[in-house]
């Protein structure tokens, strides 16, 4: 079920998972400052790749320090299961022709499995050069929801955004 109302993405912050997880304060500092552009009606969406890390157990522990640094704001976190990239691969049948990507594409059976997503993306584009600040964003416009629901953590994605949205619905 889609949500009632759509997402106003207000800014995003960009930063490596190793920032994220190991160095001291990190997160808390940018979960304060994604929650002052966020605003009071706003929410807080941290999206990372699991880079074969467990994605519950880095995400539980996450949100737990993200939720401390802003118990007034909705916050989610999701671990693309290995790379984001393996959604676009779950997806790659709508995304042929398009955004540079080849125009006839062969699925994997299973995305999630493929070790280096970035580098499959990379080989299905019609200039193989990939750029994730670039081409994430173009992808992202383009690819079916529905095929990505494939893989599970984008599920786990799509339900914490429904969530988030269907709260703020409801409070207004």
């Amino acid at each position: 079920m889609s949500p009632p109302v759509f997402p106003e993405i207000v800014a995003t912050i960009r930063r490596s998972k190793s920032a994220l997880l190991q160095t001291e304060g990190e997160l808390e500092r940018l979960v304060e400052v994604a929650g002052r552009r966020a605003g009071r009606r706003g929410g807080i969406l941290i999206l990372i790749d699991s880079d074969g890390d467990c994605p519950s157990v880095v995400a539980e522990s996450m949100l737990r320090r993200a939720s401390a640094a802003r118990p007034d704001l909705p916050i989610a976190v999701v671990l693309a299961k290995r790379e984001l990239e393996a959604w676009f691969i779950a997806a790659a049948k709508s995304l042929q022709g398009k955004s540079g990507m080849v125009d006839q594409i062969e699925l994997p059976a299973d995305p999630v499995a493929i070790n280096d997503a970035k580098g499959w993306i990379k080989m299905h584009m019609k200039t193989r050069r990939y750029s994730e600040t670039v081409d994430q964003v173009k992808l992202t416009i383009e690819f079916d929801l529905d095929e990505a629901q494939a893989c599970r953590s984008f599920r786990k994605l799509y339900k914490e955004v429904t969530q988030m949205l269907t709260r703020r619905y409801l409070a207004d």
